[in-house]
């Protein structure tokens, strides 16, 4: 059996990742919330891709994205 992996999005930023199924989520909304606000993500890059706490994500492209890095001088 391979790990799912789910990504909690509010206000379309990742805040919390959990390896769970949905139907768990689903079940036990003490515990996880909305379950509408959790995505899937895939370590080896499909779908929406992997994602970090902070990272966003774009409903309309189903992606997630990076947080911009500063270089410094």
């Amino acid at each position: 059996m391979s790990a799912t992996y789910y990504a909690k999005v509010e206000n379309g930023v990742v805040t919390d990742l959990h390896v769970v199924s949905y139907e768990f989520i689903v079940a036990n909304p003490e515990r996880y919330g909305d379950p509408k606000l959790w995505v899937e993500t895939f370590a080896d890059g499909s779908g929406p891709g992997y994602c970090a706490i902070g990272w966003t994500y774009d409903a309309d492209l189903d992606e997630f994205v990076a947080p911009a890095v500063e270089e410094t001088p």
